[in-house]
This record gives structure tokens, sequence and C-alpha cells, in this order.
């Protein structure tokens, strides 16, 4: 029995371990301390992402999602309210507001 608890306790250090390298291994790339070879010119990783229209077209494609569902949500809130009249009008507004620069300042 305690041969079998050395053998779980060592197993679970091995993967803890195997985590850590990983995670390593991701702020290496992350952090330009990995140059890759694209067409025999080599950039690191945030360069070749940052001039990548792929990468752009799908960062404004959330952005626009983001404030589309911060008005839906705003609406819905509105909406809400006349039915209840739980809050003011301004409250939600400011909200909306809100959640707008919120976005802006993550962009």
């Amino acid at each position: 029995m305690e041969i079998f608890l050395k053998q779980i306790i060592t197993l679970m250090t091995l993967w803890i371990l195997k985590m850590i390298n990983g995670i390593f291994e991701i702020i290496d790339n992350i952090f330009d301390l990995k140059i890759i070879n694209d067409d025999n010119e080599n950039i690191n990783i945030i360069n070749y992402l940052l001039q990548d229209n792929k990468v752009s077209l799908i960062f404004w494609i959330v952005f626009i999602i983001t404030i589309v569902l911060c008005l839906i949500f705003a609406i819905i809130s509105l909406i809400k309210n006349m039915i209840k009249n739980n809050k003011t009008i301004g409250s939600i507004i400011g909200q909306f507001i809100l959640s707008i620069i919120s976005t802006f300042v993550v962009l």
C-alpha cells in the first residue's frame, strides 16, 4: 500500500512538472524569446501575429460583436425597466456607456 501511494504522489508530481514546463514554453513563445522561420525569414511570434490579416480581421469581428451585444443587452434592460420600473433609465444608459468605455479600454 505504501508503494502504491508513493507511485501516485510521483505521478502527480510528474504531471505538475509537465504542466509547469508547458506554461514556461507558452511564456517563452509569447514574450519573443523564440524566433520562428517564415519563408526563410526569421521573425518573432508577436510580429507574425500583428502582421497577419486574419488575426486582425478576427479581432475586429470580436470587437464589433461585443459592441452589438452591449447594445442588445441595454435595449433588453430598458424594456425590462419599462415593465418593472426598478431602475431609472439614466442608470441603465450609464451602465451601457460604461460597458462601451470598458470595451474601448480593453481594445
